[in-house]
């Protein structure tokens, strides 16, 4: 079970109580074919309840996801083109879209973060409504 964002929840107490009671689950319980992935921003309330021996705790502060966003953008781009009929002619015309070079800046741009990389690539791909310029 992947439990994302623990550190936004307004309420500290019972984040730390979640942490508490699901590590009380697995001491009484260790057999169970279960785990729990935090995913998280250090902050003192969830750290001081994660101090146990049974968990492990990584930092993913220096995980460089410079590929993993290049990828995820070169993947979401040619599903995009492929489900596009103006995209496609684009490309018949000009070649591949976008270019190795602006892939680059936007993934240099975009320094490591998927929710902007994701934000971005809506952006640039939806449909032009009656309330755009």
């Amino acid at each position: 079970m992947v439990v994302d964002g623990l550190d936004e929840c307004e309420d500290k107490r019972g984040a730390a109580e979640f942490i508490t009671i699901t590590l009380d689950f697995f001491k009484r319980h260790p057999s169970t074919p279960l785990r729990i992935f935090i995913a998280s921003r250090v902050e003192k309330h969830i750290s001081a309840h994660l101090k146990a021996d049974e968990v492990l705790v990584t930092s993913l502060d220096n995980d460089d996801t410079k590929d993993d966003i290049e990828r995820f953008l070169e993947v979401s781009f040619l599903v995009a083109a492929k489900q596009d009929p103006v995209l496609q002619a684009y490309i018949q015309t000009h070649g591949q879209w976008p270019t190795k070079s602006d892939l680059g800046k936007l993934v240099a741009h975009i320094g490591g973060s998927f929710v902007l990389a994701s934000t971005i690539f809506t952006f640039i791909v939806q449909p032009a409504t009656d309330e755009d310029p």
